[in-house]
């Protein structure tokens, strides 16, 4: 049987995403989410092989994102993918593997997962129909990684959403560049700075 988000968000799929193309600057969509991906400390470790840089700054504009979306009265999620392993660098028994401090909130609803797919095997579908959601805003890391396998996740269950670039980042800029192209041309993924999302 179609879960009932699925229903709801086909029709706002395909009314809006063409419409807010034709716009260069939009205000938050009504009835929206944050989906917030991977945002641990380990990608910020230098020392780490998973080190990416910059992510004070990412995690700074995520940070902005956040704080828009409870400004609205809307939702936020953090989805993070645990490795059970404790000699892996994102095992869920080590501190590395939690969210980085900038984005620590009580408000914001945690999500564990074992898979990539933060859908599966998890109640984030049941917590966006719940909450009426009819337009996610997702970010996070890697977006080469996780926040790829969200949007496509997001996509494959016909959900209205956008993909905030700024507030994600890869291991390389080739890598991000590769990604957000190969999304926009093969899904037709919607993707935004942070000032066009709060703006």
């Amino acid at each position: 049987m179609l879960n009932p988000v699925f229903a709801v968000c086909i029709f706002r799929r395909m009314e809006t995403v063409k419409d807010r193309q034709r716009q260069p600057y939009y205000m938050w969509y009504g009835n929206s989410a944050v989906i917030i991906v991977d945002f641990q400390n380990e990608w910020s470790m230098e020392k780490s092989p998973f080190y990416i840089g910059r992510t004070s700054i990412a995690a700074k504009k995520c940070s902005t994102l956040v704080h828009e979306a409870f400004k609205n009265s809307s939702p936020v999620a953090y989805t993070q993918r645990y490795m059970e392993r404790t000699d892996n660098a994102f095992s869920k028994y080590k501190s590395r593997s939690n969210i980085v401090e900038k984005l620590r909130d009580d408000r914001i609803e945690k999500f564990g997962r074992k898979s990539w797919d933060p859908f599966l095997d998890t109640y984030l579908d049941d917590f966006l129909f719940d909450k009426g959601v009819e337009h996610v805003y997702i970010a996070g890391l890697a977006v080469n990684a996780g926040v790829r396998e969200c949007a496509e996740s997001a996509y494959n269950r016909d959900l209205d959403f956008t993909l905030v670039k700024d507030c994600c980042l890869a291991e390389t800029s080739e890598e991000m560049q590769f990604t957000l192209e190969d999304l926009q041309k093969y899904r037709d993924i919607e993707v935004r700075t942070l000032r066009q999302v709060v703006e």
